[in-house]
């Protein structure tokens, strides 16, 4: 592999060389509300199972136009106040949402 190439796992890129031979339009070009249910199938294609933890609980944060939602995940029922991650994700707040990245973050917490 030359210095410029990028590592791909094997599963990864027959995956990418799925949807490229999928063909069709990108998010960019048929607007958001297409785009949120492109990224909605497109997730459940490639999405494993979430993994269960002992919290999972849904919140919201107020923000200038509307409440934003949150999830809270912890793999402990209990636990001292101590550090967290935020996980924030791509698109602009327009095209996922928290049942997108669902298994994604149980994997995380």
């Amino acid at each position: 592999m030359a210095d410029t190439e990028h590592f791909v796992r094997d599963d990864v890129r027959a995956f990418l060389d799925m949807l490229e031979a999928m063909g069709g339009q990108g998010v960019e070009e048929v607007g958001a509300e297409e785009g949120r249910t492109q990224m909605k199938t497109l997730g459940a294609l490639a999405e494993a199972p979430a993994r269960d933890l002992a919290v999972v609980k849904d919140l919201t944060c107020t923000g200038p136009a509307g409440d934003i939602p949150l999830r809270f995940y912890d793999a402990k029922e209990n636990r001292e106040a101590g550090p967290c991650v935020v996980f924030i994700h791509g698109g602009g707040f327009v095209i996922g949402d928290v049942e997108v990245y669902n298994s994604l973050c149980t994997e995380i917490a």
